[in-house]
């Protein structure tokens, strides 16, 4: 796991950003030494954990001046973090190995560091329903190779199918339902 400040460097943040960047650069030059493995490195931006809370209460950090840097209007969860991190692990992720997930809100879009303009729309939370709609033809998803414990993989016969992302078809630490995606009617 590296940080959106690999991305963008951070003001007055000495080794951190050059350390994150590192990491991205060590995960493609993996993933291109072992094409036979799926390297994926996961760059979150501001994440509300204990250690975020901490420096937000001794003064070290303005959540206000904080989320002025995040479109998306808000720190990310912990457990957005999981979920991220459990699709990353999963077989469908296949097709990014050798890339990077920016899991930021928007504000590696935006340059990172500098303040932006918020979203007009309200955030929308990690437990909200997800209904997905394809359009056009739609044969679903191979099946991957060796699936994980977890997954089911779609129907090839079925016109709907869920995806689930832990235990009991909830996505890791969200407790979000599972997403459903409808293939239009034949």
């Amino acid at each position: 796991m590296a940080s959106g400040a690999g991305l963008h460097a951070i003001p007055w943040r000495g080794a951190y950003s050059p350390s994150k960047a590192g990491l991205i650069a060590q995960t493609r030059a993996l993933a291109r030494a072992h094409p036979e493995y799926v390297m994926t490195v996961l760059c979150p931006g501001f994440v509300r954990t204990e250690l975020v809370n901490g420096l937000i209460e001794s003064g070290r950090l303005d959540p206000a001046r904080a989320v002025a840097k995040i479109p998306l209007g808000r720190m990310a969860a912990p457990e957005e973090m999981a979920c991220a991190l459990a699709f990353l692990a999963g077989p469908h992720a296949r097709p990014i190995g050798g890339g990077l997930l920016a899991v930021d809100g928007g504000s590696s879009v935006f340059g990172g560091s500098q303040p932006c303009q918020p979203s007009r729309h309200a955030p929308v939370s990690c437990d909200a329903p997800l209904d997905l709609r394809i359009r056009g033809s739609w044969t679903g998803l191979p099946e991957p190779a060796a699936p994980a414990a977890t997954a089911i993989p779609p129907s090839r016969t079925r016109p709907c199918w869920t995806v689930p992302w832990g235990t009991a078809g909830r996505r890791a630490g969200c407790g979000a339902p599972p997403m459903r995606m409808t293939a239009p009617a034949a």
